[in-house]
């Protein structure tokens, strides 16, 4: 094989690959109308449960954080622990 030979080879595969890359762009591009609206509603669904399962996590984790925090400002002794105790509430209560 020669050098003009070997070009027009990889010429070949090169215009082969982007054909098939155009032709499935293209198919992409005409099939997203026909999608679009279920694809979409179905992400709005899958987010809506992550949302819901993160609120519902966090709800019972605030829960046992202010639970703890009550308990160490009832019964501990230390000025500091109860301070410490009063500081987690409010960051709790008061997120921000």
């Amino acid at each position: 094989m020669t050098h003009a030979n070997k070009l027009t080879k990889g010429n070949r595969i090169t215009q082969g690959y982007w054909s098939i890359v155009a032709m499935a762009a293209g198919l992409l591009i005409s099939l997203q109308p026909v999608f679009a609206e279920s694809m979409w509603d179905r992400f709005s669904t899958i987010m809506k449960d992550v949302y819901g399962q993160l609120v519902g996590i966090s709800t019972i984790i605030a829960v046992t954080a202010a639970a703890v925090a009550l308990l160490v400002r009832m019964i501990s002794r230390n000025q500091r622990a109860v301070d410490e105790a009063t500081s987690w509430l409010k960051r709790i209560v008061v997120p921000g």
